[in-house]
């Protein structure tokens, strides 16, 4: 098994303590303007998706309530009870995870998308049966149709 939320916070510098709290099941704050996120054990194998929830709650404003719910199942169905508090963090643990953030890491590193020129699309059915399209053509499975796509691309030219 494998500790999602500890690597997590490892790569954010966030210090990940362990509790067998079952009321404050999940809470977040600076000490010493070191982040802390205390979390009750049932998170230590946590899947990656749980693991990213908890840390977007704390970090990230934006959806904090549908992240809260979906903590919040995962909770209730480990502990097996509904008495639970997750004490939300304030602003001053995000800045403090952006100041603390490892050296390696890019604060400032933006994403930038490109567009790739699709040449041709080879389908292949369940058989094993293949047929080339255009970059143009139409797809138009049968509802019970598995298909693969090959996608081939031309890179940008840059």
């Amino acid at each position: 098994m494998y500790d999602n939320l500890k690597k997590l916070c490892n790569n954010l510098g966030i210090k990940l303590i362990y509790t067998s709290n079952k009321v404050i099941v999940l809470s977040a704050h600076v000490k010493n303007g070191i982040p802390y996120i205390r979390a009750n054990k049932i998170f230590r194998y946590c899947s990656k998706a749980i693991a990213q929830n908890v840390i977007d709650y704390f970090i990230t404003l934006e959806g904090k309530e549908i992240k809260e719910k979906v903590i919040e199942t995962f909770i209730i169905k480990k502990l097996k009870q509904d008495k639970i508090k997750i004490k939300a963090s304030d602003n001053s643990f995000k800045m403090a995870v952006d100041h603390n953030l490892p050296k390696s890491i890019n604060k400032n590193q933006t994403k930038v998308l490109t567009e790739f020129t699709i040449e041709n699309i080879i389908v292949k059915d369940f058989s094993g049966n293949e047929k080339t399209n255009s970059k143009d053509s139409i797809l138009t499975p049968k509802d019970d149709d598995l298909l693969e796509l090959d996608i081939l691309i031309k890179p940008p030219v840059t």
